[in-house]
């Protein structure tokens, strides 16, 4: 696993509470890939808090459909854009959550790894 992808271990539909009759029942690993999505939309760096938090809301019930496909870590608010760092187990799923909440995806980058100032020491 590389530095850019983070791993969950979900359960299935039928796991429930451990038991003895459940220790035949495997996990699902699920591999998550971050990815840097870029929407445009104007004006939103003038927005109130309270828009703000309104569209929060809206990303959060749609993400809330997509069954954990797609999770939000956070996002940058610039004048006419937002730059928001996701992690999905595909693209598509990014693309859903953006038909899903009406917020474009204008441009979605997967990222492949992560440096900071601490890389060249």
């Amino acid at each position: 696993m590389t530095a850019a992808q983070c791993q969950f271990r979900r359960l299935g539909p039928s796991e429930g509470p451990r038991d003895d009759h459940a220790s035949s029942t495997k996990l699902k690993e699920q591999v998550m890939k971050r990815y840097v999505i870029e929407r445009d939309l104007p004006g939103v760096g003038s927005m109130s808090g309270d828009q703000l938090k309104a569209a929060a809301g809206t990303s959060n019930a749609a993400l809330a459909r997509l069954g954990g496909k797609v999770q939000w870590v956070e996002s940058f608010v610039a004048n006419d854009k937002t730059f928001c760092i996701y992690l999905a187990d595909s693209e598509a799923s990014v693309q859903e959550h953006a038909r899903l909440s009406g917020f474009p995806a204008t441009t979605v980058t997967e990222v492949h790894g992560v440096i900071d100032p601490m890389t060249a020491v």
